[in-house]
């Protein structure tokens, strides 16, 4: 099919499933039901123009949209530096004042339906900002799964330290405190630096070389290359959560991504997730964990690369199934199941 004709069949699509939704009559919350004496009576033949005219179109408007959703689905672009949260999605370029594609992931996910792609571009800047998924609205089906396809993009969790963050220690030991405590990474140049170990209960720090840091007593201590202060530097730390977050969501598939410098995991899916594929996916350099499974949730990893975490690779707990094939683990996955 033509890309012009394509792209035009999705926007019918998409403009069919979004009239359904407003062909179904939503009703008050507070009501439990609509009787009969909410409106005058009408005669036998005002109720078959009723039919004809109103709701007999509903079923044929309903199966023309799950039927162009179940064919086609639909494509919303993404894009994190010409992108506008206000436009639709419908276009990878903007071609008008409601046409173009979105900023953020997040955006696209709340207009995403079954059988939808959301369509990452890689501009050669890493995306700012992870993704929540929550239950069965932001779930696809088993025939239309919702595929979230990044194009080789970066998402990224870091953040820039502010100059005037950095406390001087002594003359070669700097400092910040972030505001979250618990998972740490310090990152130069979109690479993490190398971390001394420093057991909680320690009743001091360890000496650092130059370029290495350390946590202690919930603070990075930095000691900087010879020559060189902090607040000269390009220094960012792991600030978001997680990268992409999971809960009691099914039919997703993620593919061709870089996932790197969260606090805590890369990815996470906490429970109850079910046919979720993940293909041609790294997860590098997270504070914790490169993906973990957790709950009931179960996960088929293709291609899969998890490396450089700071302590686990793919870490799977409870009741939950991890299916690995032709993945990379740098360091033997954990598994920690219910005692």
């Amino acid at each position: 099919m033509p890309t012009t004709s394509r792209s035009l069949t999705q926007r019918i699509a998409r403009q069919l499933r979004i009239a359904a939704r407003f062909l179904i009559p939503r009703r008050d919350p507070s009501s439990r039901r609509v009787t009969s004496t909410t409106r005058p009576p009408q005669s036998a033949t005002a109720s078959r123009r009723r039919s004809r005219t109103g709701t007999g179109m509903l079923p044929a408007a309903l199966l023309l949209a799950s039927a162009a959703q179940s064919v086609w689905g639909a494509a919303i672009y993404v894009d994190s530096r010409r992108g506008l949260d206000s436009l639709d999605g419908s276009t990878q370029t903007r071609v008008s004042q409601r046409s173009g594609p979105v900023r953020t992931l997040r955006r696209a996910m709340r207009v995403a339906g079954p059988g939808d792609r959301i369509v990452l571009t890689d501009n050669g800047t890493p995306y700012e900002a992870g993704l929540s998924l929550y239950g069965l609205q932001q779930s696809g089906s088993p025939s239309a799964p919702i595929e979230i396809v990044g194009n080789g993009c970066t998402i990224s969790g870091a953040q820039q330290v502010e100059p005037t963050a950095w406390q001087m220690v002594d003359d070669k030991v700097w400092r910040i405190t972030p505001l979250r405590k618990g998972w740490y990474q310090l990152i130069l140049n979109g690479e993490a630096l190398p971390e001394v170990a420093c057991p909680v209960d320690a009743a001091e720090r360890p000496d650092l070389a130059e370029s290495q840091w350390c946590a202690y007593r919930g603070a990075f201590y930095f000691r900087p290359p010879a020559g060189k202060d902090p607040p000269d530097l390009p220094l960012q730390i792991a600030a978001e959560q997680t990268g992409l977050s999971f809960v009691a969501v099914e039919n997703v598939i993620v593919r061709d991504m870089i996932i790197e410098h969260f606090r805590q995991d890369g990815i996470h899916l906490h429970d109850r997730c079910r046919n979720i594929t993940l293909e041609n996916v790294t997860c590098r350099q997270n504070g914790r964990a490169g993906i973990v499974v957790g709950g009931t949730s179960s996960v088929l990893l293709r291609g899969v690369v998890c490396e450089a975490n700071r302590v686990d690779s793919l870490r799977v707990e409870d009741l939950a199934v991890a299916d690995a094939e032709e993945s990379t683990f740098d360091v033997r996955p954990t598994v920690q199941t219910l005692e």
